[in-house]
């Protein structure tokens, strides 16, 4: 319906999301019904005020243009994180799930029905946040807007009587949630409506995870996925109760948020937004010859090497480096720097020699900076000793400042995280710049400690 700018509210100080409908709307023959759509749309967002939810500001026109504006956030959604097969823990996919039925759940107890549930509308906040947006096609109580015989939303994600064109009520929202969270523990669209807890079973058996769990998950997508609403959960707090009891032990929201925020750092830098569709095509067309000199055999080989290390990450950073590395020592090096220790860097570069890829001693391989260097002869010193880093409350702190400038309040648990890891304070300054997703961010970093 519209178009999203980023805009600055100087009265305020602070960055805002201004989204306005786009022109060619207001002048064709349902010029009015976008309008009241869009008029429809500011005022079911406005009611919902929740932290699961993004926040409607104001709104107005301009020049008879009708716009909105909105609180601006910074992160990805879920789409993106699905299309780049990014796998999250049960304990993470759950908390993430719940967070989507607590925001629908204070939606639902205004009388607002979303309508248009699906990855593309959930938000993963750079802060591990999970937010809920785009209730342009939300029914609203009160409204004459949805009549019996309409088709709105995404028909991957509707409910069954939502492709019919029949009223639909929060139970077509819970059902919407209900796909969403199957995609995230398979990393597969589910296309039927024809479920079974035989057919759950199986697709949910890959998982690590316990066998009961499994089965209790099964379970639970069978009522959910029912096809009549009567036989499904009646509300969203009563089918998040019965998700979150399906864990064995009980969300630590903050711990969790720290966990999904480092994710998020971490594949922002390396997720091209799907919107800008254009741009991702001139810049494949002007890097395919960088890309032609690997061949895909070899990628792939590279990449199950580098997921030992890094986990699913490695499928993105290694498309992204094989378009700027025109040698496969180079491409290597330059992955290699994405592995925090200095033990595991050198077992993925022995891998790739015994391959038969890359034939080079690993000493040839470049490191981020003078410190990994000193790390790489140092760490290992303090290994063998079994040595573990220690700072002082003043040092973490000089080093919370140093590094919240470029990942944010996750920073310290950040720190926390890495001095486990790390055996002297050279490779804690390395293992916390591959944190940062910008090159030469994380330079100017390193080069400053």
């Amino acid at each position: 319906m519209g178009v999203v700018y980023k805009g600055y509210d100087k009265e305020i100080d602070r960055h805002v999301a201004i989204k306005v409908l786009h022109a060619h709307l207001l002048s064709g023959e349902m010029g009015e019904e976008f309008v009241q759509r869009f008029k429809h749309e500011v005022k079911a967002a406005a009611k919902c005020l929740h932290q699961n939810i993004v926040t409607i500001f104001n709104c107005g026109q301009n020049n008879g243009s009708p716009y909105m504006v909105m609180e601006y956030v910074q992160g990805i959604d879920l789409r993106e994180i699905l299309k780049s097969q990014q796998k999250f823990t049960l304990s993470q996919t759950i908390g993430m799930v719940c967070n989507v039925l607590d925001a629908l759940f204070a939606a639902h107890e205004m009388g607002i029905v979303h309508r248009d549930i699906k990855p593309a509308n959930i938000l993963l906040l750079d802060n591990g946040v999970v937010k809920v947006t785009d209730f342009g096609v939300a029914r609203i109580d009160d409204s004459d807007l949805t009549q019996v015989g309409d088709v709105i939303g995404t028909p991957s994600y509707m409910s069954p009587e939502a492709k019919v064109g029949a009223l639909v009520d929060n139970r077509s929202d819970l059902y919407s949630v209900s796909l969403v969270l199957f995609e995230l523990l398979t990393l597969k669209s589910l296309r039927t409506t024809k479920i079974s807890t035989f057919m759950l079973s199986e697709a949910l058996a890959p998982l690590e995870i316990s066998n009961s769990q499994k089965e209790n998950l099964a379970i639970f997508l069978n009522k959910a996925l029912a096809i009549n609403p009567e036989q499904r959960f009646q509300t969203a707090l009563e089918q998040s109760k019965a998700l979150a009891e399906i864990l064995d032990e009980s969300i630590n929201s903050y711990m969790q948020a720290d966990e999904l925020a480092e994710t998020v750092i971490q594949l922002r830098s390396s997720i091209k937004p799907s919107s800008n569709q254009e741009g991702s095509s001139l810049l494949s067309a002007s890097n395919h010859s960088q890309q032609s000199q690997h061949r895909p055999a070899d990628l792939s080989i590279v990449e199950k090497i580098l997921t030992r290390h890094l986990g699913p990450i490695a499928t993105v950073l290694v498309k992204k480096q094989a378009h700027k590395n025109a040698t496969m020592g180079q491409l290597l090096s330059s992955l290699s720097q994405h592995i925090p220790s200095n033990k595991e860097r050198e077992n993925f570069m022995h891998s790739m020699e015994s391959s038969g890829i890359l034939k080079v001693n690993t000493s040839q391989i470049s490191s981020p900076s003078h410190i990994s260097q000193h790390s790489q002869s140092t760490s290992g010193q303090s290994a063998s000793n079994n040595q573990k880093l220690s700072l002082s409350e003043q040092e973490v702190e000089k080093l919370t400042k140093a590094l919240i400038i470029y990942l944010g309040p996750v920073a310290k648990h950040m720190i926390k995280s890495a001095l486990k890891k790390a055996s002297t304070y050279e490779e804690l300054c390395v293992i916390l710049a591959n944190k940062i997703p910008d090159s030469k961010q994380r330079q100017q970093f390193l080069n400053n400690q």
